[in-house]
């Protein structure tokens, strides 16, 4: 689900792409790693860098789960042109060939791939051996994803961090600046910093919701409960619904033990140390699997993301 509407921040971000786009035109392959959760506008900064690209040949592949289960079926379709039939191709021939084709590339080109989340094993780890090899070639790789327990996708998102040719971008919700300024672009009348705060407080600052919120309040009659109300309307709304079966897509993969630390992250309202989750759980705490779910952080002592605390 993307959203339309009024664009403010993520220059940063947007920076950080075009400035892999210039190296990758000069023939220096980049790979660049959009990662965050449903709703906090990676689609949005997708469509914003792509404006950019007006000169460029695009490659998009938008992935689904049920193609999680298909063995190297994107792998094939990625690097095979689109009227070669598929065939019992090794990954190794499929490395190599895709390997030949970009660096034979004289158009500056840019893959796409969305829903990193649901990529395949197989894709995924021979995407990741193509973006280690490729060097000479005028290709831009954009992978966008939530975050994920995976190990393969994991490796992904680690390689854009630590690649010399690597870019990794984590997409977070607005702050309350951002907030005031996307609401502000739908009304006309002042915003007090009550409103701003409120709507931050109950949208956890993602830009979906926000969206959501202007544009009930731009279409409700001027009154007491007229944020309320369109509130209200947000959180019952599909936006609202398809961020829950996102999250809640996010949390099948993982076991009992994992969820029940992550259920007490999300009512306590301060971070928890490793011997207070413990303590509560009346049995010692192993936190690798919690903090590779993507579902919570480590600042020396690990708490849930904030902003999904609400889902749990």
């Amino acid at each position: 689900m993307g959203t339309e509407g009024p664009r403010v921040g993520r220059e940063q971000e947007l920076a950080l792409v075009r400035q892999s786009a210039l190296l990758a035109a000069a023939r220096r392959a980049q790979v660049v790693y959009l990662e965050g959760f449903a709703g906090v506008g990676k689609g949005t900064l997708l469509r914003d860098a792509f404006a950019d690209f007006e000169d460029w040949r695009e490659i998009v592949v938008v992935l689904d789960q049920a193609q999680s289960e298909i063995s190297g079926d994107l792998l094939r379709r990625l690097v095979l042109p689109p009227e070669t039939q598929l065939r019992d191709q090794s990954v190794d021939e499929l490395v190599s060939e895709g390997l030949q084709r970009a660096q034979t590339l004289r158009r500056p080109t840019v893959i796409a791939l969305i829903n990193t989340q649901w990529i395949d094993s197989e894709s995924a780890e021979a995407l990741l051996r193509i973006c280690t090899l490729l060097r000479d070639a005028p290709v831009l790789v954009v992978m966008s994803g939530r975050p994920s327990a995976r190990p393969e996708v994991n490796r992904l998102s680690a390689f854009a961090r630590n690649s010399p040719n690597g870019t990794h971008i984590r997409v977070d919700p607005f702050r309350p600046a951002e907030t005031k300024e996307l609401l502000a672009q739908y009304l006309t009348t002042p915003l007090s910093a009550g409103v701003v705060d409120t709507v931050q407080a109950q949208t956890a600052g993602y830009p979906l919701l926000v969206h959501e919120v202007g544009r009930h309040l731009s279409a409700t009659s001027i009154g007491t409960r007229r944020l309320a109300m369109s509130i209200n309307a947000t959180k019952a709304g599909p936006a609202a619904q398809w961020m829950r079966r996102a999250f809640e897509e996010a949390l099948v993969p993982l076991s009992e033990e994992t969820r029940e630390v992550l259920r007490l992250l999300a009512v306590s309202s301060v971070p928890l140390a490793k011997h207070q989750i413990a303590f509560a759980l009346d049995s010692p705490a192993d936190l690798s699997d919690v903090l590779e779910s993507g579902l919570a952080v480590w600042r020396e002592v690990v708490r849930i993301q904030d902003s999904q605390r609400s889902h749990l």
